[in-house]
């Protein structure tokens, strides 16, 4: 190792302007501490790199930023709470402007990229966690290009509030965002990352609560036949999901399996139009749909013909006709019509024109 503080405490640390090449663990804080900073710094083909580990200690005032990590085989940055011991992060960690390239070669089976892991107490007092403007990318299978979770190694957390993941760019992992593991009250924002080349996963939401996903730009691999865009693998509650492009997810642009338990999630203003699959979704019960383009829920046009009138809606997803709502309005006052039916793919207007009639309609769907 490089700089490693194993059996106490450390405090007030700060590297800045240093260079560790081919180490085990460059910089490795193993047993918590309050204000360490690593900075400005560069770290080459090591087996990790730097590490900070609350373990059974408290571990607060982190900050890694503007470091330049290069052929990592482990987890390239780690703020970690770690293991049974009930290590406590707590306060404020930032983690931004850091240059991360895993490796220009291949690694099979190799963890990932950026990860802040909680530790397992009952308690954290997490004031802020930012992730920033930092640059990923790897050409390894198997790995997250960033993580923010409970302890990878036991249960999931109490609290991870005021999560702020911003302005990152991550390229050719095999899962882009992991978020999990945040069973309280979040207020978390996730927002205007970049990730391209994707492989399986864009964005991943496991046990999360209160939490903004908005902005962000999922551009997947799309030779892979079986990548998710948006895929739910935890029961998660109170989610908005807006204004973010899927491209190329060859399996589905949204996925939700069957065993799990989802309600209030919001889905507004996104793009699915470049995704070849669509959204595979074991139950739309607490899922919610507004203005996505791909993925219709609204419609509208007009209707001219002899009754009945077939009129194609549009809509996606349709599993239960009954639920489509249809308004119609009659360009001729004298004449009047009403909708008999609806199905998956149209819906019937008759009316009492004695040739054809024309009508405006407004079609709405919750899935």
């Amino acid at each position: 190792s490089g700089i490693h503080s194993s059996g106490a405490t450390a405090n007030n640390v700060f590297v800045h302007h240093a260079e560790f090449n081919n180490l085990y663990a460059p910089f490795w804080i193993e047993s918590g501490g309050t204000n360490i900073a690593f900075t400005d710094n560069i770290v080459k083909e090591a087996d990790s790199g730097p590490i900070a580990y609350a373990n059974a200690n408290t571990l607060k005032m982190v900050a890694m930023s503007r470091n330049f990590v290069y052929r990592i085989i482990d987890d390239a940055l780690v703020v970690n709470g770690h293991g049974a011991s009930a290590g406590i992060i707590s306060k404020i960690i930032i983690v931004n402007d850091n240059i991360i390239l895993k490796n220009d070669f291949a690694i099979a089976g190799s963890i990932g990229g950026l990860k802040v892991s909680i530790g397992t107490s009952s308690y954290r007092d997490l004031a802020m966690m930012e992730i920033s403007n930092n640059i990923m990318q790897t050409y390894s299978t198997g790995e997250t290009g960033l993580t923010v979770s409970n302890s990878p190694y036991v249960g999931y957390p109490t609290a991870i509030p005021q999560v702020i993941m911003s302005n990152n760019i991550i390229k050719g992992f095999t899962y882009g965002i992991i978020f999990q593991g945040n069973t309280q009250h979040s207020q978390s924002l996730v927002s205007g990352n970049t990730l391209t080349q994707i492989k399986e996963v864009g964005l991943r939401i496991q046990a999360a609560k209160f939490v903004d996903f908005f902005d962000n730009i999922f551009d997947m691999n799309q030779t892979l036949a079986s990548a998710n865009g948006i895929e739910f693998v935890g029961n998660s509650n109170n989610i908005k999901i807006s204004r973010n492009r899927v491209h190329y997810a060859a399996n589905a642009s949204i996925f939700r399996p069957a065993a799990i338990t989802l309600s209030n999630i919001w889905f507004e203003d996104n793009d699915f139009s470049d995704s070849d699959g669509a959204p595979s979704l074991a139950s739309t019960t607490g899922l919610y749909f507004n203005r996505n383009k791909g993925f219709v829920t609204e419609n509208s046009g007009i209707a001219k013909g002899a009754s009945p009138i077939t009129v194609a809606h549009g809509l996606s997803y349709v599993t239960n006709a009954t639920r489509i709502m249809v308004v119609i309005t009659a360009w001729n006052a004298t004449v009047t019509g009403q909708v008999t039916t609806r199905d998956a793919s149209n819906f019937y207007i008759t009316h009492t024109g004695t040739a054809t009639a024309t009508f405006s309609w407004y079609v709405e769907y919750n899935p």
